[in-house]
């Protein structure tokens, strides 16, 4: 077999994909078989506009950073698949031209942020977060609320992971909102609605 290791990472990769937000670890010789052998990419800042969040009448800006990832390339030096981050730490870290305090989500790379618009009515408009990674469309969709100075996970959902945009998956129901997602729960994908609730 001509890339019999390579194989070996693929499948430890795939197989070993985060529950939640749990890390993950490779072993340390296979980290540094990595970082020795693929190919680093520099660190990327997406840089979104999210329209005024903080009621100040100014658009604000999110900067959604990604530490330098790695990936095996293929003989014509295109991507293969991607394969993890310099020290097995992969994260996001996102900033606010307003000056809000910061995110940071771990065991994610170049995930998707959305205004949602003020939904519980204090001023400061929640977000939406959905985290992206190397292997499977399976992820989490996040509604953030800011609470006493810092971001909280309010709702979390199930989500398939796409370009579309996350907005259309917040609902209201009168006076409820419900974010929507997915069910695994019987092994299939089945639509699902979980209420948001403001402490």
């Amino acid at each position: 077999m001509k890339y019999p290791l390579l194989i070996f990472i693929f499948l430890l990769l795939c197989c070993n994909k985060p529950k939640d937000n749990a890390p993950i670890k490779a072993p340390v010789s296979v980290a540094k078989t990595i970082a020795t052998k693929d190919s680093l990419f520099s660190a990327t800042t997406d840089t979104i506009i999210l329209k005024d969040i903080n009621s100040d009448k100014i658009n604000d800006t999110a900067f959604v950073y990604t530490p330098p990832t790695l990936a095996v390339l293929d003989a014509k030096g295109n991507v293969e698949f991607g394969v993890g981050c310099p020290d097995n730490h992969c994260y996001n870290k996102i900033t606010f031209s307003c000056k809000l305090p910061e995110i940071a989500f771990e065991e994610s790379v170049w995930g998707a942020l959305e205004n949602a618009g003020d939904l519980n009515g204090d001023g400061i408009s929640e977000l939406l977060f959905m985290p992206g990674w190397f292997t499977s469309s399976l992820t989490k969709l996040y509604l953030y609320s800011l609470k006493n100075g810092k971001w909280e996970i309010i709702t979390s959902v199930e989500y398939r992971r796409n370009d579309a945009p996350l907005t259309p998956n917040l609902i209201q129901k009168g006076k409820k909102y419900f974010l929507r997602g997915v069910d695994l729960s019987d092994g299939d994908d089945r639509p699902v609605e979980v209420q948001i609730k403001f402490k």
